[in-house]
């Protein structure tokens, strides 16, 4: 009677694993990289299409929207003062996301209202941090 063995041995298990923990030491950071970029990717587009309504929102209606109204105002009419006199009827943008990390954007009017600033918080999520992401 011929017994056959046809399990794995201690070694080949220690060895498959050893081969498992390099391949995913080296794979995962790049993945992580890859992910963390892509956010940043995204979330430049999505400020850069904020602030092409922004700028549209001004040639309507020759002025930015105050800081109460927010960016919101490019998606739904103000009801508050100055109320815009050219609105369209679908707005500027179909919707504001927040950013890749969960987290409102940023609308920053000047003291004049001739300028804005539009910015994520990024990764971290805390304000005038290396990683805040601004379109200006």
């Amino acid at each position: 009677m011929i017994i056959s063995n046809k399990g794995f041995s201690l070694i080949e298990i220690m060895i498959a694993v050893t081969i498992a923990a390099i391949v995913g030491s080296v794979i995962a950071p790049n993945v992580m990289n890859s992910l963390h970029s892509s956010k940043k990717k995204q979330a430049e587009m999505e400020l850069q299409a904020i602030s092409s309504g922004l700028n549209q929102y001004k040639l309507d209606n020759y002025n930015y929207p105050t800081e109460s109204q927010g960016i919101n105002a490019l998606v739904k009419k103000p009801t508050i003062n100055p109320i815009p006199h050219d609105y369209p009827t679908k707005g500027y943008l179909n919707k504001i996301n927040s950013d890749p990390w969960g987290n409102e954007y940023v609308y920053k009017l000047s003291s004049d209202g001739s300028e804005f600033e539009i910015y994520s918080f990024g990764p971290d999520g805390k304000d005038k941090t290396d990683d805040d992401i601004l379109i200006n």
